[in-house]
């Protein structure tokens, strides 16, 4: 083979660093807060350095957003409120608990509003329930007089009957609760008193009882329910009702004016951990939407009695597609600051601002939260770093001679596109087969629900029936064919279960008993699962148990413990995600499934606990469920399995990358993680599209060692049913084989690129930002041509007529919500105006055809770990650790250095980490860890040796209060002539 150029000299002509775009967050200095695409020279990174340590630009002017003499709402005012009442102990329940009904009742321009008042009872989940209002009355603080409140049955599952939960009250056989309530209440001068969620074992989808705050209105009620009446007392709110440009409130979260101008706030959170989010608010939405793009920064002025470092005051703001919050914008320092918000940190564009909010989202247990805040403003910086141009043109790099190597993987992961199957087709007939092909899957999740147990196979009839399948042809069953359709054959993930809603049976029967049932089934499965030579069976990998976690639901029952029940209890479990109980029993049934399975098979591998996203609950799922069963199974876990229904997917690959920082250091293992069901529920087909399509593209990009399979829900009887999902999978098809480097000159866009065969190759592109974009697709090396071009729309143009082909056709725009696939002339299209959250897919051909190999070298990635994870860094007392090296470079061999991180809570300029006694700063992030995603910053690798030490510290501990490190890992580059066979 001839080189079609000679091999480049990789530090005179530095390619893109491993890793991907993001979405337009920039810092200052820019830092790429993710694997960007592009090498820094030791200059460049110098000068970074040095620009990071300046102080903040000085305010050159600003502008009053709000002071609050306007805008708050008269505490107790009824002429527009939200008026809530929580009737305790409103129904005895068969265990000798009781439980509570909260009704929240609308008022309008002095009178009870025509609609919109809602009822919820914490002794059954989500229901269809009536409000009827009587005679009553709310006159000067005194509220007096009858309504009737009637509380149905749970709503019905999809496609099944009513669900009657562990304790079905009411029982749709008995028809509803029906309570005639006589009220007697009185306006209070203190705030509502924190109350406490007495349906925190539900997940919030299944729980409809609201949190209310406001001023406290107190009293007494009496009810009847058929012949029953309860007498008993009311603790209740009165909120402000929301009204444009006037400030209204979520939660328990408290106003007035300050003395001394601003607002008093009162914040009242649970004073122990529960689950997240849990947050107040204050908001208010503009009359008119308001244009910040000639502003730098937010400017927050907060006052405080005292200092309290664990808490933070949250800033939202509201834009047309949506709100973006800072979690911890300011800090409460014991004194009044001016904390200064970069607006680059809002990543929607600032164009038009619907709205701003404050508060407070904290779940780690902090109780009442104090503070004022004096004002918030808006301010032009002097010197202020310029903001990603929303506009300009971007440059679409590919590297067609160079492979990509990410420890040790090299091709594009297969499973990332797969499916989880929900029924079989009717028929493998050659239609049904081709739609699959057509999507190609690349990896499959069927989901048994099976009694478990059974007779163990012997040994003779699993040798006989093993040395069957080792001699037949090829099957012809359906199972086999959709699996041979969908390119899943070799990689399927098998689930096993039983009804994830019911009590689960060893809470009755006993573990030990489903131990054992677990361990014969297994056995049975393993026995006939794939071993070498078995080319056609997908029996290969086992996914222990559907969900397991919900078992968390039948711990610490409380009030809806059936009667006659073991009321099984958990200290530490703090809501409805399990803790160690839940840990310990599911590990004892993973072990049996594996004990019974490697007993016969010792190439069955089985993996778990198809756990919520690992970053969930600010990583308390991980925390506190995963990282258990990790501690427990690991020497029996070939594989990790998780599902996530919408979110960041830069977050959830972030947490794959902290699920294995802490494998790697805790146990010296990595395993590869599943997910088994992914979704983005209640989204339009544009919203599916535009998730799936960033959710792949971000496992590819991060971490493509770990990321090894990703199951859409689902794959209905054969058919994807969303048009956006089946557009994003069929664009995604053909994006297979081994993986080049390609690089974005804008974060926005994401780019990745693949090569099938020798010679073709397939470039990606999506617009993760919300305005078009021209793309240019260039590539270093002449001779390519782009033989196919195909648009993703997923989001309808502002104007329709924009948007042309490279003919200067008007493309036309699907409905607003709606995604089409539009084919068009690969000449010409390798410049194009990209819709926002829309993709485009390029295929591109040598000149020299199938027969020339342009992969002459390869850019080699290698990660290790710091053993610093789940580490809190408090000011005044910083946190050191060392790099466990793993694989083949060393840093003196290395063209390149990273220091990659996922942490939580920094502030500009907080953060400081020190490498062998080079000091950096580490960039923003949002306080919440749920949505800590991974950042880089560049090295020099002569700073790196093979005892490196990291150490990371608070710059400011006067006015900074700590942050979190997830995880910490340094990623060594070297771009070298790839191996020729």
């Amino acid at each position: 083979m001839t080189p079609c150029h000679p091999l480049i000299d990789p530090k005179a002509h530095p390619l893109p660093s491993v890793g991907r775009p993001r979405r337009p967050q920039p810092k200052a200095p820019r830092l790429w807060a993710y694997p960007v695409l592009l090498l820094l020279t030791l200059a460049a990174c110098t000068a970074g350095t040095a620009a990071q340590q300046k102080e903040p630009s000085p305010v050159v002017n600003k502008t009053l957003l709000t002071d609050f003499s306007n805008d708050l709402a008269k505490q107790g005012d009824a002429d527009h409120a939200t008026v809530a009442l929580r009737f305790v102990g409103i129904r005895d329940l068969p265990n000798g608990k009781t439980g509570d009904v909260v009704v929240e009742l609308q008022r309008r321009n002095g009178k009870w509003a025509d609609s919109g008042h809602t009822a919820a009872a914490d002794y059954n989940q989500r229901s269809n329930n009536a409000v009827e209002l009587g005679d009553l009355t709310y006159t000067d603080g005194k509220l007096a007089g009858t309504l009737q409140v009637t509380i149905t049955a749970d709503k019905p599952r999809p496609g099944g009957p009513a669900y009657l939960g562990p304790l079905p009250f009411p029982d749709p056989k008995d028809g509803p609760d029906v309570f005639s309530l006589t009220v007697d209440a009185q306006l209070r001068p203190e705030p509502v008193p924190f109350v406490e969620d007495t349906e925190k074992h539900e997940p919030p989808w299944r729980k409809d009882t609201p949190m209310f705050g406001g001023q406290h209105v107190a009293g007494t009620f009496s009810a009847k329910r058929g012949d029953h009446e309860t007498r008993g007392t009311i603790v209740g709110g009165i909120a402000p009702a929301g009204m444009t440009d006037m400030f209204t409130t979520r939660g328990n979260i408290h106003l007035k004016p300050a003395p001394g101008g601003g607002v008093a706030v009162l914040a009242r959170l649970s004073p122990t951990r529960v689950m997240s989010y849990t947050s107040v608010e204050a908001s208010k939405r503009f009359a008119q939407p308001q244009d910040w793009s000639d502003y730098d920064a937010i400017l927050l002025t907060i006052d405080s009695k005292n200092r309290r470092d664990e808490v933070g005051v949250r800033l939202s703001v509201a834009f047309d597609h949506g709100s973006q919050a800072m979690n911890a914008a300011g800090l409460l320092l014991g004194r009044e600051h001016t904390f200064v918000i970069d607006l680059r940190h809002f990543s929607q564009g600032l164009g038009r601002v619907r709205g701003i909010g404050f508060g407070v989202e904290n779940g780690f247990g902090v109780g009442d939260v104090e503070f004022t805040i004096r004002r918030i403003e808006l301010a032009k910086l002097a010197n202020a770093q310029p903001r990603s141009s929303a506009d300009g043109p971007i440059t679409l790099q590919l590297y067609p001679d160079t492979l990509r190597v990410h420890n040790g993987i090299t091709e594009v992961p297969k499973g990332l596109f797969g499916m989880h199957s929900v029924n079989w087709p009717k028929e493998a007939d050659e239609a049904s087969l081709a739609y699959i092909r057509g999507i190609n899957p690349g990896y499959m999740r069927p989901l048994d629900h099976t009694g478990f147990g059974g007779k163990p196979m012997p040994a003779e009839q699993i040798a006989a029936q093993r040395e069957q399948r080792l001699k037949r042809d090829e099957p012809t069953d359906k199972v086999y064919q959709v699996m041979k359709a969908a390119d899943a054959v070799d990689n399927v993930v098998w689930c096993h279960t039983q009804d994830l809603f019911s009590r689960p049976a060893w809470m009755d029967e006993g573990v030990e008993k489903w131990e054992n049932q677990l361990r014969s089934f297994y056995h049975n499965q393993a026995a006939n699962a794939w071993v070498p030579g078995d080319t056609y069976n997908v029996l290969r990998r086992f996914e222990v148990w559907n969900e397991p976690f919900f078992w968390g639901r039948h711990i610490n029952m409380n009030h809806r413990l059936p009667p006659g029940k073991k009321d099984w209890t958990d200290d530490t479990q703090y809501g409805y995600i399990p803790a160690k109980l839940g840990a310990d029993v599911y590990s004892r049934l993973f072990k049996a499934a594996v004990e019974g399975g490697k007993a016969v098979n010792e190439h069955a591998l089985f993996g778990g606990p198809s756990s919520p996203a690992f970053n969930g609950d600010a990583y308390g799922t991980f925390e506190n469920y995963v990282r258990l069963f990790i501690d427990k199974c690991h020497e029996q876990i070939d594989f990790l399995t998780e599902h996530h229904y919408g979110g960041n997917p830069w977050s959830f690959a972030a947490s794959y990358e902290v699920a294995t920082a802490y494998s790697d250091i805790t146990h010296g293992k990595r395993f590869p993680v599943y997910n088994t069901e992914a979704n983005n529920l209640g989204a339009s087909s544009a919203g599916k599209a535009a998730y799936n399509t960033h959710d792949i593209l971000a496992g590819i990009l991060v971490n493509p060692d770990i990321y090894r399979g990703r199951a859409l829900h689902a794959l209905w009887s054969g058919k994807v049913n969303d048009e956006g999902e089946l557009h994003a999978y069929t664009l995604l098809a053909t994006l297979r084989g081994q993986m080049v480097v390609a690089s974005s000159s804008d974060d926005a866009v994401l780019l990745v690129a693949s090569s099938p065969q020798p010679g073709r190759y397939v470039v990606v592109a999506w617009n993760s930002g919300w305005s078009s974009r021209p793309v240019t697709l260039s590539d270093s090396v002449p001779g390519l041509t782009v033989t196919e071009a195909v648009m993703l729309l997923s989001e309808a143009p502002r104007n329709e007529n924009k948007l042309q082909d490279p003919e200067g056709q008007p493309i036309p725009a699907p409905p607003a919500g709606k995604t089409s696939l539009v084919t068009l002339a690969a000449e010409g299209s390798r410049q194009m105006e990209l819709p926002p959250r829309s993709a485009m897919r390029w295929t591109l051909e040598s000149a020299g055809g199938e027969q020339q190999v342009l992969l002459l070298r390869q850019q080699r990635a290698e990660q290790s770990f710091v053993d610093v994870v789940f580490k809190g860094v408090k000011p005044g007392e910083p946190v050191a650790g060392k790099v466990v090296w793993r694989g083949d470079l060393k840093p003196a061999e290395a063209h390149a250095a990273q220091l990659r991180v996922i942490t939580a809570d920094v502030h500009e300029g907080e953060a400081i980490v020190e490498i062998n006694g080079h000091r950096l700063t580490l960039p923003y992030t949002d306080a919440h860890p749920s949505g800590a995603e991974v950042q880089t910053l560049e090295l020099d690798p002569a700073w790196l040796s093979d005892d490196t030490t990291v150490t990371f510290r608070v710059a400011d501990p006067s006015t900074q209060n700590g942050f979190r490190i997830l995880a910490a890992s340094i990623m060594l580059t070297k771009t070298e002539a790839r191996p020729q066979p």
